[in-house]
């Protein structure tokens, strides 16, 4: 299906993307302890044409946060870049195609600034890159944009691990983690901090253009 807005839907039986349970704990922990948004890379091996599979320690950027947004953008990441092809880090630079952030307690769903911004990380320079939306209630959005139709990404419905992982063992490796998000956070997020009021006054005073909540979100649990 094609079209303005249009997804190419389908079956995960197609595509499938597995994540390690510890790359996942750290984005899940990332999201937790932020307390508005945050934004990050993450490394994606394309294993075949339909087996994407997400592993190793997210990369958090320096960062400005707040309910809505997060200044981790093309600016930011083309610094990194440019530091990393210093340092030769060639295939570091290659596998990092996951562009993560947070909608905080909002609906997972790609706004669109997230457009813009998956558009500006990728459709110059590679063929093909993967987005990921979560919030605080475990809900995701992924996105795979491949070339030569950038513009109509797949919606991944499903996501697997790499290796069968109970629940409580999950949350043991969360547990483990969690100090190492939290002290990553307080070095390189800063929270934008408003004026009295402002969050409510701006949405009566300042509409904004794009909507913080959906009313049909493409949202899916873990």
């Amino acid at each position: 299906m094609k079209g303005d807005g249009a997804m190419r839907k389908i079956s995960t039986t197609d595509i499938k993307f597995l994540f390690e349970p510890e790359t996942m704990a750290d984005l899940l922990l990332a999201v937790h302890h932020n307390p508005v948004e945050i934004s990050g890379l993450a490394k994606v091996q394309k294993e075949n044409g339909l087996l994407y599979v997400v592993r190793s320690e997210p990369e958090i950027f320096e960062q400005e946060c707040g309910m809505s947004f997060t200044d981790f953008d093309i600016k930011t990441y083309h610094s990194w870049h440019s530091r990393m092809l210093k340092e030769n880090y060639l295939q570091e630079i290659s596998e990092m195609r996951l562009w993560w952030h947070s909608h905080v307690w909002g609906n997972v769903y790609f706004s669109g600034t997230d457009k813009d911004t998956i558009s500006s990380f990728g459709r110059g320079f590679e063929e093909w890159w993967a987005s990921l939306v979560l919030n605080k209630y475990g809900e995701f959005c992924l996105w795979l944009n491949t070339k030569p139709e950038w513009e109509y990404p797949f919606q991944i419905d499903e996501i697997g691990f790499t290796r069968e992982i109970e629940m409580e063992e999950f949350r043991s490796i969360m547990v483990e983690r969690s100090h190492g998000i939290k002290t990553a956070i307080e070095k390189k997020v800063r929270v934008k901090q408003l004026a009295l009021y402002e969050s409510i006054i701006s949405g009566l005073f300042k509409p904004k253009k794009e909507p913080f909540w959906d009313n049909e979100p493409h949202r899916r649990r873990l």
